[in-house]
């Protein structure tokens, strides 16, 4: 029986027609690569036309990542435009984030305002990260405020920045970990806007959980600065651990006063709290000392402070007038909360008995 067999040969190792070229990607008719060129040019205005293109690109310029990453390392390059672009690509820019990272600075307000759009970027592309928060921590604005209370990196990503303050509550620098607790202080305040907007505090959650336990730690902190900082945070983010706050405040006033120092500046913390404001600053009214019971009734600050001419305390809110017998009376005002507590000097508080008094 004879069997035939039908083979049906097929040949072996032909090349495949090659898959159709993707279309290049272009930005108001030019090229990603043409941009990148007009970026890394000497001329101005096509540094800033490319820097706007590519922004509009976003992550649509991702192939311009390897070059943009060279670019930073560059002399003369504009960093800030570069990091922007990569921070608009976002996540595909994955493998810029250690040339972002070495170009932050590594002694504080060195480039400025520079460090925010670096850190930025960083957060648009892997997330927030702790080195760009410490520097953010460091630097300060013309105004000499603290840079990351006014940082983009705090208030778009609260939840992942507000653990890293508290970790760097811990930082062997004493500057870092009160400028932490001063940040943290501060976290409860709002955005003025004409919409209202939830405070980083609200948008962060479960993230915020770890700030009393941080903040009651630098109360016993060796630094009379960042326990300082660490007892006025208190009074606005951790209530429940404010009459301890208050107490370390009122020490350092004592032990300054003792030691011929400057008075210690705290007058937003009393506001926060008046009720215990209150409690711990009429018995410093019997002090001895002159200058502990000025502060008890004008803690300096906002206030008036002992050093300030009386024509201007007057400006300033210290309402005065004539007692009973003659003699001048400071009235200064706390207030906080709907409670409106008034703090009065001792001499007045000795003659609210008497109706005619005032």
């Amino acid at each position: 029986m004879t069997a035939t067999v039908l083979l049906l040969l097929v040949p072996l190792g032909a090349p495949a027609d090659p898959p159709p070229a993707a279309a290049e990607v272009k930005i108001d008719g030019r090229t990603v690569a043409e941009w990148v060129a007009d970026l890394r040019s000497s001329d101005p205005m096509k540094q800033r036309d490319a820097h706007q293109a590519l922004l509009k690109a976003g992550p649509k310029a991702k192939s311009a990542v390897p070059e943009l990453t060279k670019y930073l390392g560059e002399k003369y390059a504009r960093y800030d435009y570069a990091a922007e672009i990569l921070g608009a690509i976002g996540p595909d820019a994955k493998e810029a984030v250690p040339a972002l990272i070495a170009l932050l600075p590594k002694e504080p307000a060195s480039i400025g305002y520079g460090s925010e759009r670096i850190a930025f970027a960083i957060a648009q592309i892997d997330g927030p990260r702790i080195e760009a928060t410490r520097v953010l921590l460091l630097e300060r604005t013309k105004a000499n405020v603290i840079f990351l209370k006014l940082s983009g990196t705090l208030h778009n990503y609260p939840a992942q920045v507000i653990p890293q303050l508290v970790t760097l509550c811990g930082d062997k620098d004493a500057k870092v970990r009160a400028n932490a607790a001063d940040v943290l202080g501060v976290l409860k305040q709002k955005e003025i806007q004409k919409v209202p907007t939830k405070s980083p505090y609200e948008k962060a959650g479960d993230a915020v959980k770890g700030i009393p336990a941080a903040l009651e730690k630098l109360l016993a902190d060796e630094s009379t600065e960042v326990r300082l900082a660490a007892a006025k945070a208190i009074t606005h983010v951790a209530p429940k651990l404010a009459e301890k706050a208050l107490a370390v405040i009122v020490k350092l006033q004592l032990d300054a006063a003792n030691a011929t120092k400057s008075d210690i500046h705290a007058y937003e913390a009393f506001q926060a709290v008046p009720e215990l404001a209150a409690k711990v600053l009429i018995p410093l009214f019997d002090h001895p000392n002159d200058r502990v019971r000025w502060w008890a009734v004008h803690p300096p600050g906002r206030g008036p402070d002992a050093r300030t001419p009386l024509r201007q305390r007057r400006r300033l809110g210290a309402r005065s007038d004539r007692g009973a017998q003659g003699q001048r009376v400071h009235r200064p005002v706390c207030r906080g909360g709907s409670t409106g507590v008034r703090l009065w000097s001792r001499s007045h508080v000795e003659r609210r008995s008497d109706p005619g008094a005032d």
